[in-house]
């Protein structure tokens, strides 16, 4: 793989390294905004008085070759010097174990260093075939950081700037400044006032040893909880940043070991080698943006939102719900439990007709405060939709009843559905604005918007099931609400071969959309029939992809406004008309391969726009293309939504349903959520043609 800028974290403990070979340079990711704390790291050999190294540098010459991989736990660079033919094997990974808080938690990233000999001559170039003898090291930047020894390792000290969200109605951060006590903990090789060195002397086809750290973190409280300061959970393992340090240096064998274990689970398919690249850089893009604290003796978990930096969008977690689904459906139940403090009153947008309806808030805080919603609008029913929908979505999969006690609120929810109908056909008219700030006007502010409607009426479906499972039987309304919805989205909305984008008499709203069978990605994920037509779902998506289809992917709508046209530069750049988003192409590709249709190889034109913009930026998950700016996201994680969708598994702990119907033959994929992650296994699906029909058998990894 080319070169790109990427990224490894630690989950939830705010450490991490980037690396950005086009700029030669590397960063590192704290408590800082976006892109980090840039710094010099460099890693090579000396050989005599010549110094060859990765590109992080802009200090001593580059190897001749480089390459770079990636996997989900791990990236790797690789630099080759034609004449020595030494090879040096730069790999950076994080600690992360599905479901296993201790582990995942660790605030520490591991590196691991290692040169070797080529077996043979590099492309046939004259090389030098006699013993060669040289210096592996790794060395950090002394301007950024302020090092001095420490027992096996070097302690780094520098101050870095945070932001906290401000306490007026006005937009940005205010800016902070703290100072950072960190670990180099060196595992193998010899400690240098500046990094680390290992000598080596190798005859053509031998390897070295290996130069192995962890860089650890240990900070005091930074993310404030409703006005209280929320301690880092790693502290419940770790005393001291020294503890750290010695937990990484007795432990090394189980984090590679663990890295071998997890992603050979995660890379049990044969999807293709884009779509391991897109699902491993969609997470590596997610890690620095998670935060996992204690508030009040409870554990807390919330996710920036990329470089917007609100803590736990709804609309942003819902993307990435498939993974948490698939994966680790505690840390989603955690965020739904925490929202029920952030929701606000329906009489506020509906006036007389919300009273006693409560809406879902857009998000908890940002920066580094979870003390309230910051965006400066309401995406009203969007918000409260998602809600209800990944509620159901963690209930059906793992059994637990934790939001069932929220049953009131619930209820509240679906009251406030209801009372934006003013029409009496279930198509909401009121509170329809949207996130999608910049599509197409009947997309963004539509009143009567065909993407809410069908959302709206999915989750009077599903919340009705979660009242009922809670002992509150009075749920007729809220499915009467969904079959009026449905009627009138089958008699009114169709035109031929697509969905309408909304009901208003507008410019673009007779056009097609991707959002229209947004709402049943989730639903299908636990065994629940989506609402509409089914014929006509596989046809509304052909059609949208037909009319909407770019370069990277498909764009909002095939309306494009009028003023945007006129003002408008084709390319990739803010102002340019056809703008789409990468998170919500993967969640229409989810919710259409359990509807039959294939858009598993979408996945590659996704991938093509991230290593596009990865190769000469530091950007990490992009989610927009053509336009927008929505950098170093998280919601990347809805194409792990792949991996069940394209079996049409699905999965329901409260039902007892388990099944699967893969949408092609010579399928290998892994069930991701049933997997024993500290073992390393999982169940693998495996289709093959049997006649005209497509069946399947189930084989371990």
């Amino acid at each position: 793989m080319h070169l790109l800028s990427d990224i490894i974290s630690a989950f939830g403990s705010r450490v991490g390294i980037g690396v950005h070979p086009g700029e030669k340079t590397a960063y590192l990711m704290r408590n800082t905004m976006y892109p980090g704390i840039p710094m010099s790291l460099e890693i090579g050999v000396r050989v005599g008085e010549q110094e060859y190294v990765l590109p992080l540098t802009k200090n001593g010459k580059e190897f001749c070759f480089l390459e770079q991989e990636m996997t989900p736990n791990t990236l790797t660079i690789t630099g080759i010097d034609d004449y020595s033919t030494l090879s040096v094997q730069f790999t950076l990974m994080t600690l992360f174990r599905p479901r296993d808080v201790r582990f995942s938690t660790t605030p520490a990233v591991y590196a691991d260093v290692r040169v070797k000999r080529l077996k043979t001559r590099y492309r046939w170039k004259e090389v030098n075939t006699g013993r060669v003898d040289g210096t592996l090291f790794v060395r950090f930047d002394q301007k950024v950081f302020d090092l001095t020894p420490a027992e096996q390792g070097l302690y780094a000290d520098y101050d870095y700037e945070y932001g906290r969200a401000r306490t007026d109605d006005g937009r940005g951060a205010i800016v902070h400044t703290t100072h950072a006590h960190d670990l180099i903990a060196v595992v193998e090789g010899e400690t240098t006032p500046c990094g680390i060195e290992l000598p080596f002397s190798l005859e053509i086809g031998e390897y070295g040893g290996h130069i192995r750290f962890a860089w650890c973190a240990y900070d005091e409280a930074m993310l404030q909880v409703d006005g209280a300061y929320a301690d880092y959970k790693y502290k419940e393992y770790f005393d001291s940043l020294e503890a750290v340090g010695e937990y990484c240096r007795a432990n090394w064998q189980e984090f590679e070991e663990n890295t071998a274990r997890v992603d050979g689970i995660f890379c049990a398919h044969n999807l293709s080698n884009d779509f391991t690249h897109l699902v491993s850089q969609a997470f590596h893009s997610y890690l620095p943006n998670t935060w996992y604290c204690k508030r009040g003796g409870e554990d807390w978990y919330s996710c920036w939102e990329g470089g917007g930096y609100f803590q736990s969008s709804v609309d942003v977690e819902y993307s990435q719900a498939p993974f948490y689904v698939s994966v680790w459906p505690e840390l989603l139940e955690m965020e739904l439990l925490e929202w029920t403090e952030h929701t606000m009153d329906g009489a506020e947008v509906l006036g007389e007709a919300g009273r006693g309806t409560r809406l879902m808030k857009h998000d908890m805080g940002q920066y580094c405060d979870c003390n309230g919603q910051r965006l400066w609008i309401q995406q009203e029913l969007e918000e409260t939709t998602n809600y209800l929908l990944m509620a159901h979505a963690i209930w059906k999969r793992t059994g637990s009843k934790k939001l069932l006690a929220h049953a009131g609120l619930l209820r509240q929810f679906l009251d406030f559905i209801l009372a934006t109908d003013s029409q009496g056909d279930g198509i909401p008219s009121y509170a329809c604005h949207t996130t999608l700030d910049d599509s197409c006007l009947p997309l963004r502010t539509g009143q009567r918007l065909t993407y809410i409607a069908v959302k709206a009426a999915a989750a009077c479906q599903v919340g009705a099931e979660l009242l009922a499972a809670a002992g509150d039987p009075d749920t007729a309304a809220y499915l009467d609400f969904a079959r009026r919805a449905y009627a009138t989205l089958e008699r009114d909305g169709w035109r031929e071969d697509h969905y309408v984008t909304c009901f208003t008499d507008m410019e673009g709203a007779e056009g097609s959309s991707i959002y229209t069978e947004n709402g049943f990605a989730l639903p299908a994920m636990v065994g629940f029939p989506m609402g509409l037509d089914e014929a006509r779902m596989r046809q509304d998506i052909r059609t949208s992809v037909r009319d909407t289809l770019c370069r990277y992917g498909c764009r909002h709508a095939d309306y494009t406004d009028r003023e945007i046209l006129k003002a408008s530069v084709h390319g990739a750049y803010f102002n340019a008309p056809y703008v789409g988003w990468i998170s919500m192409n993967e969640t229409r590709d989810v919710a259409a391969m359990y509807a039959g249709v294939d858009l598993l190889d979408m996945a590659s034109r996704y991938w093509d726009w991230e290593a596009t913009v990865n190769s000469r930026e530091y950007v990490l998950f992009l989610d927009t293309f053509y336009g927008n700016s929505l950098m170093f996201y998280p919601r990347g994680l809805a194409a792990f939504g792949y991996y069940e969708a394209v079996l049409r598994y699905y999965r329901s702990e409260v039902d007892g349903l388990r099944g699967m119907d893969p949408l092609r033959a010579d399928l290998r994929v892994p069930i991701l959520s049933e997997a024993d992650w500290a073992a390393g296994t999982v169940p693998v699906a495996e289709s093959y043609r049997e006649g005209s029909m497509i069946a399947y058998r189930e084989t371990a990894n």
